[in-house]
């Protein structure tokens, strides 16, 4: 057997890992146990084999994933405040999120009757404050449940824009108050995301269009936004984007 101290790479290892190498090595805890211990608490990639030991470059690299805690992304600056959008990673946004017509909100709109879609709602940008429509907005493109969607399905297919922007300055909105009581429709107002209450007139989503063409003229909430819902007419820089590896850890903190 050789040396031992070339077993495990100590050097970078969090204490718990430390102590764990230590105590292996005085014999204090067998490693045949202690991986046993470890998979059943589902903190191995592999079925641990009494016959064989997994290398220890595995062991350094699954030490130093479980252990990470740092941050995915960093927090936002100071005054910006964080919204999230939820894609497929086949659709990359290239650094902006354009508003557009999106399928689900096209079969919410033709569900309104024999209008034609572009008279009943309008290109707009979807954001929400958590990181919470990843399973469905996957499970619509792979043909799934969102509840049926899997880890390895988000890793392969999900995609996740986070965007920082500065509230007073954005032209981002929410047809609900703070209450999440159902705004437009009580009053006529919707909320900025700087928390400000103003009428549906007097924003960027109101479009009185031109008198001489007839063209534009959105003067009603476009159909398809949800009370919990950021919306916005204008494109929206992407401040970071998640995909793979890197977004299935994201939400697994998330969820912490």
């Amino acid at each position: 057997m050789p040396d031992n101290q070339s077993l495990f790479p100590i050097e970078g290892l969090l204490d718990f890992k430390r102590d764990t190498y230590e105590n292996t090595l005085s014999n204090q805890v067998p490693l045949a146990g202690l991986l046993t211990d470890m998979w059943e608490e589902g903190k191995l990639p592999f079925v641990p084999s009494p016959r064989g030991l997994p290398s220890a470059g595995l062991l350094y690299m699954m030490a130093l994933d479980e252990e990470d805690d740092g941050p995915i992304i960093p927090e936002p600056e100071e005054g910006k405040r964080r919204l999230y959008n939820a894609g497929t990673i086949e659709r990359d946004p290239q650094g902006y999120l354009e508003p557009h017509i999106s399928d689900w909100v096209k079969e919410v709109a033709e569900g309104a009757g024999d209008v034609p879609v572009e008279d009943i709602t309008s290109p707009l940008v979807y954001m929400s404050d958590e990181p919470d429509w990843v399973d469905m907005i996957v499970g619509r493109s792979i043909g799934k449940h969102p509840g049926d969607v899997t880890e390895e399905d988000i890793r392969k297919y999900g995609r996740l824009n986070v965007i920082d922007i500065d509230p007073e300055w954005a032209e981002i909105f929410s047809i609900s108050s703070k209450e999440d009581e159902d705004l437009y429709s009580n009053t006529g107002n919707i909320t900025r995301l700087s928390g400000e209450e103003v009428p549906f007139y007097e924003t960027s989503l109101y479009d009185e269009g031109d008198v001489f063409t007839g063209e534009g003229r959105r003067m009603e909430m476009p159909v398809g936004p949800e009370r919990k819902d950021w919306i916005s007419p204008e494109e929206q820089e992407i401040t970071h984007t998640l995909v793979g590896n890197e977004l299935i850890k994201f939400l697994k903190k998330m969820k912490k």
